[in-house]
């Protein structure tokens, strides 16, 4: 187990040096614009995030707004999830070898940065690092471990999780009932899990439903596409999940050389059918319970795969290229490298090597993978610009602060903020108000140095914030600014 823990540290350590980008400071101005309860039943681009949200508040509570603290926090997930993907491909094949390279091909794998380095996805983490625990879990009880009534509802809470932790949980939530029926004998541990799983993810997909109803029915409407709505544009629906099984293939496979494969190259072509060949050759040729672990696999990646295709098909119908993103491949891929898994334990099998030589050709390949992501692949993005766009706007602010008299009231014009991308930065100033969210998000009251601040921007703007604890009193429209305001900064 030491050796895919050492490659995915080695890899991605340095991700504990990242800042917050985009969808993060969104999250962070709901935090301290909004109620506790309000921020927990967010639902964000069809994303069901109350367990992500719950975490974040706590983790928000006690480090505030220093980045380092979450990174590290995805870091030693990114761990928890490479550890029990290691244990639980052993205990599924019987072979340590190759759980051993699948778990470090996967857990070093340079299309994981974004999840890892990105803490708005970090709800895909949770979910992840919880199926790789059912896996294993699974695994001991088809050796014979028993399953009870209290593990049934722990399990269902940890169901519950996965489904309000990020939008690919619905799709893992919809998979657990696939998974066990396939791995786990014929037998009462099998009928209670499997029966669980069914009736949770019923369960699972009502919970979703229901808060995005509710959120909608508290706080009004906000830009939403149902799952169905893929329906209606079917070609975009399977040509999506084909592009993103194909690209996450590559990605997983060509490790640092994946983001020089152009997609539908013939290069990009050739791995994706050598990949589909062999595994269905292994499928074919392998003992019955291999079989099912490579079922097991498929039924993961493809939930998950359905699930990301289901939500944002309409969007890629009308050209925008979700195919590409990279945070999408994160558990996705734990289905792929179980597949591997088995494809490399037949293969191992029938070479049948001397004992010394497995662990020679283990450090070596472990080894590899680990140089050529550190020295092939992108290098991590810390997201400096981020960064330093943040700390030019405090300085901003404090510059305009100082220039105001004693006890007077400052008027600063509103702006764009582009640390939280093109979109939130134009047409979503109403859910971040630029500037004003920046000094609500880092400045603990309205208050700076004796001198109340105010944000002057668009009525409309105004209006949308009335709502919160912060934006209430921030924002004031153009035409309100009293005699005592400061020039406005430009």
């Amino acid at each position: 187990m030491t050796s895919p823990l050492l490659a995915a540290a080695a890899v991605y350590y340095p991700i504990v040096h990242n800042y917050f980008r985009e969808d993060d400071f969104v999250n962070l101005y709901f935090i301290e614009n909004y109620s506790p309860a309000r921020f927990l039943i967010t639902v964000w681009a069809e994303h069901s995030l109350v367990t992500r949200n719950a975490i974040w508040w706590v983790l928000h509570a006690f480090v505030g707004t220093h980045p380092q603290p979450y990174f590290v926090l995805t870091f030693l997930s990114h761990l928890a999830a490479v550890g029990m993907l290691f244990e639980a491909l052993h205990r599924l094949t019987g072979s340590a070898t190759t759980a051993c390279l699948a778990a470090s091909l996967w857990g070093t794998a340079a299309v994981h940065e974004e999840a890892i380095g990105w803490f708005s996805v970090y709800g895909q983490l949770v979910g992840t690092v919880i199926v790789t625990w059912m896996l294993l879990r699974l695994a001991d009880i088809r050796d014979g471990d028993g399953f009870g009534g209290r593990a049934m509802f722990g399990w269902s809470l940890l169901v519950l999780m996965v489904v309000t932790s990020f939008g690919v949980g619905l799709g893992i939530v919809f998979a657990l009932p696939a998974i066990a029926f396939v791995l786990l004998p014929r037998s009462a541990p099998w009928i209670r899990l499997v029966m669980m799983f069914a009736v949770m993810a019923v369960v699972s997909f009502l919970l979703y439903s229901n808060l995005i109803a509710l959120n909608w029915k508290l706080y009004g409407p906000f830009p939403h596409l149902p799952i169905t709505a893929a329906l209606s544009v079917p070609r975009a629906l399977f040509k999506l999940l084909g592009l993103l099984a194909g690209n996450g293939i590559v990605a997983l496979h060509a490790g640092p050389f994946a983001k020089r494969v152009p997609e539908l190259g013939w290069t990009w072509r050739v791995l994706v059918g050598a990949w589909v060949f062999l595994v269905l050759v292994t499928f074919v040729r392998a003992p019955g319970s291999h079989r099912r672990v490579m079922l097991a696999g498929l039924a993961l990646a493809f939930a998950c795969y359905a699930a990301l295709a289901g939500g944002r098909a309409p969007y890629f119908a009308s050209g925008i290229q979700f195919q590409h993103e990279a945070r999408y491949q994160y558990a996705a891929t734990i289905g792929l490298a179980t597949m591997s898994c088995v494809v490399l334990a037949r293969v191992g099998a029938r070479l049948r090597p001397s004992s010394a030589r497995p662990m020679v050709g283990l450090v070596a390949l472990v080894a590899a993978m680990v140089l050529g992501e550190r020295f092939f692949a992108p290098p991590i993005n810390h997201h400096v610009s981020e960064r330093l766009e943040t700390e030019s706007v405090i300085g901003a602010i404090r510059a305009e602060v100082a220039k105001a008299p004693a006890g007077a009231d400052v008027y600063i014009e509103n702006k764009r903020f582009g640390g939280v991308g093109p979109l939130l930065s134009t047409v979503g100033m109403p859910w971040f108000p630029g500037w004003a969210a920046v000094f609500a998000i880092f400045f603990p009251d309205d208050t700076v140095d004796g001198r109340r601040v105010h944000f002057v921007t668009d009525p409309a703007i105004v209006k949308a914030g009335e709502q919160g604890r912060r934006s209430a009193h921030l924002l004031v429209p153009r035409d309100s600014r009293g005699a005592s305001a400061t020039p406005l900064a430009h």
